[in-house]
C-alpha cells in the first residue's frame, strides 16, 4: 500500500543558484576583508620581509636581498591570497543537502548539519527576482538562513520532501521576514 508520500526521492541535492550566493557572499568577504584590514596584512607582511631581510644580509655573509622584487612579491600575494579565497567563498556555491537527518549545507572547506529537531520554521517563497528561496529559522535565535533553490528543483517535491521529515507545517505566508537583498 502506498504513503502520500511513497514517491518523493530519498535526499534532495542541489548548488545554491549564483545570483542568490554571490550578492551574500560578496558582502560576507567584505565585511572580513575591510580596507582596514588589507592595509593591517601589508604592513605586517611588509616588517617581516624588512626585518627579516636585513637580519638575513647581516647574519649570512654574501647574502644581499633583491628588495624591489621581495617587495612586489609581498604586496602581490596581499592581493592574491585574499583574491582566491574570495572566489572560494563568492564564486562557488554552496551546496544543500535536504534528508533524513536534517538539511546538510556544504560550502567552500565548511559543513553545517541543520538537524530537524532545531528548526522551528521553515518557508519557501518567491523572490522579486523570479526565483525560490528557502528561509529556515532555528529554535536557538530568530535569524533567518535564507538559501536559494535551483531552478531543477520543483518547489512541490520540495514541500513533500521536507513533509515527510519534519513534523511542523511549511509556512508560506508573510510571517517569516526573508532579508530584502533576496
Amino acid at each position: 500500500m502506498s504513503t502520500p508520500h511513497s514517491n518523493t526521492p530519498k535526499k534532495l541535492k542541489w548548488m545554491e543558484p549564483f545570483q542568490v550566493n554571490f550578492p551574500r557572499s560578496n558582502r560576507e568577504f567584505w565585511k572580513v576583508y575591510s580596507k582596514k584590514a588589507f592595509f593591517r596584512i601589508i604592513i605586517v607582511a611588509l616588517g617581516i620581509v624588512l626585518i627579516g631581510g636585513m637580519v638575513l644580509e647581516e647574519e649570512i655573509p654574501g647574502f644581499q636581498m633583491n628588495w624591489p622584487r621581495d617587495i612586489l612579491i609581498v604586496l602581490g600575494s596581499a592581493v592574491v591570497i585574499p583574491a582566491f579565497g574570495w572566489m572560494q567563498i563568492a564564486l562557488i556555491p554552496p551546496i544543500l543537502n535536504i534528508g533524513s537527518r536534517g538539511i546538510l549545507i556544504q560550502h567552500g572547506q565548511s559543513t553545517k548539519l541543520i538537524v530537524w529537531d532545531k528548526i522551528e520554521k521553515i518557508r519557501i517563497e518567491k523572490s522579486p527576482l523570479g526565483y525560490a528561496l528557502l528561509g529556515i529559522n532555528l529554535r536557538e535565535n530568530s535569524k533567518v538562513s535564507v538559501y536559494g533553490i535551483a531552478s531543477k528543483i520543483d518547489t512541490g517535491t520540495l514541500i513533500a520532501f521536507i513533509e515527510v521529515h519534519w513534523t511542523n507545517k511549511i509556512e508560506q505566508s508573510a510571517d517569516i521576514s526573508i532579508p530584502s537583498e533576496f
